[in-house]
């Protein structure tokens, strides 16, 4: 079981018929914030250009920025306040690796990246449906029991 079957499957966030919600650099945060309200989403992957990732901007970064800046935040573009340098994971990638930089990042969401380009985003909250969905008794018997989440 790989990421990519995750992002393949039909019940959850990262389906493969729902398209990642990106935005370019220079987009204001009234915009991005509009954009994330609209799609009902916490997180947008802020586009380098190419189809890579630049950067992610979440709505937690928003309510810091406004409560830092005041309401001139909302002027300000995803360049300046997305997280840079961000993890991101494979189609190849063990969900349960996954899950464990997540944990260890302390963040929700993770960008899938092939070839450099971004192919999908997996949330923390779509492995577990996932595996919830997809493993046998025993099978999550034995990822409670190893403590694969720690």
């Amino acid at each position: 079981m790989l990421i990519k079957d995750v992002i393949r499957a039909e019940r959850i966030s990262g389906a493969k018929d729902r398209n990642v919600v990106t935005c370019p650099p220079d987009a204001e945060i009234i915009d991005i914030a509009a954009l994330l309200a609209k799609n009902r989403i916490g997180l947008v992957v802020i586009d380098s250009g190419d189809g890579g990732v630049a950067g992610v901007l979440s709505e937690r970064d928003i309510i810091s920025a406004i409560g830092k800046h005041g309401e001139g935040a909302l002027k300000m573009t995803g360049r300046d306040l997305m997280t840079q340098n961000v993890k991101t994971c494979t189609p190849q990638d063990q969900p349960q690796v996954v899950i464990a930089a997540m944990r260890a990042g302390r963040f929700r969401h993770m960008p899938v990246v092939e070839d450099s380009k971004l192919i999908g985003i997996v949330s923390s909250t779509d492995i577990l449906k996932f595996l919830t969905d997809h493993l046998s008794s025993e099978e999550h018997e034995q990822i409670w029991t190893r403590s694969l989440w720690v």
